[in-house]
């Protein structure tokens, strides 16, 4: 079963960092059905949307059958107080490896209602963000207003050259960084 939460539905394509989670559209039908699943906190990737199993709007999360290394299942039961949404239910606290900040619950026995949910990462919209995956229509994205000038190629080329260095120079941040948190 597949889910939005509070999403939007839209052909253009906007280009942001770091989107919410409750900003994207994971349905079947969606153009853009695949996205990465993140702690708001670190950036860790704690899955993808290849693992959703759905989502719940009364208690604010994603549910995942499968999740990276870096979600830490604690040991030891919790109930759900009276009252909540998921009022008798016991639950493993869910935890980033990276940050330590706690992102959800995994329910061991749950109420008939909420059954469907029982043995799933169940990680809260409001503490994850994500990144959409998506099919692009292609679009034009230089036109050569140079006429033919050597010295205007030559500086949109330097431009181009410029900005393939500092993602280049990025790429090799994040991989540093993957490489000292293991």
């Amino acid at each position: 079963m597949y889910g939005k939460v509070m999403a939007t539905n839209t052909n253009e394509v906007h280009i942001r960092s770091r989107p919410a989670a409750e900003d994207l559209d994971f349905s079947e039908d969606s153009d853009t059905s695949h996205g990465v699943i993140q702690c708001k906190k670190c950036l860790a990737i704690f899955g993808d949307t290849t693992c959703l199993t759905g989502t719940d709007e009364d208690l604010l999360f994603l549910a995942l059958s499968a999740v990276t290394s870096y979600v830490e299942e604690r040991e030891g039961l919790c109930f759900s107080n009276m009252g909540e949404p998921d009022e008798g239910c016991a639950f493993k606290k869910l935890f980033c490896v990276r940050c330590k900040t706690e992102i959800g619950k995994k329910y061991v026995s749950s109420t008939s209602v909420l059954e469907k949910w029982r043995d799933c990462y169940c990680l809260s919209a409001e503490i994850i963000t994500a990144y959409q995956i998506g099919k692009l229509k292609p679009q034009v994205c230089f036109r050569d207003t140079s006429n033919g000038n050597p010295l205007d190629i030559e500086l949109k080329l330097a431009a181009i050259q410029a900005v393939l260095t500092d993602l280049s120079n990025r790429i090799a941040a994040v991989e540093e960084r993957l490489n000292e948190d293991d």
